[in-house]
């Protein structure tokens, strides 16, 4: 962005967007040609071979949290700590 009375000297522009999305089934299906039309026109995605598909879940962190703490306990009881080695005696 050239700087006002200055149009060698560029400065930085920062934009920032507050993007309000809707909730979860609120976006009535018969509306989403009229939406279509707002945007630009879709691409093509090409899936390259090999690749997996995954669907999308909501995140919960407590969730997670709890997950990881099971596996952590899973592990000292498993004795996934690698081998335990003694000293040797002289």
């Amino acid at each position: 962005m050239p700087v006002f009375r200055d149009p060698f000297t560029k400065g930085r522009l920062i934009i920032k967007f507050k993007v309000n999305f809707p909730e979860k089934g609120s976006i009535q299906l018969n509306k989403l040609p009229e939406l279509e039309k707002c945007l630009p026109p879709r691409t093509e995605v090409i899936v390259p071979d090999g690749a997996e598909e995954h669907a999308l879940e909501d995140f919960d962190p407590a969730a997670e949290s709890r997950r990881r703490h099971m596996e952590a306990y899973d592990e000292d009881e498993d004795g996934a700590h690698g081998q335990r080695v003694q000293c040797a005696s002289h």
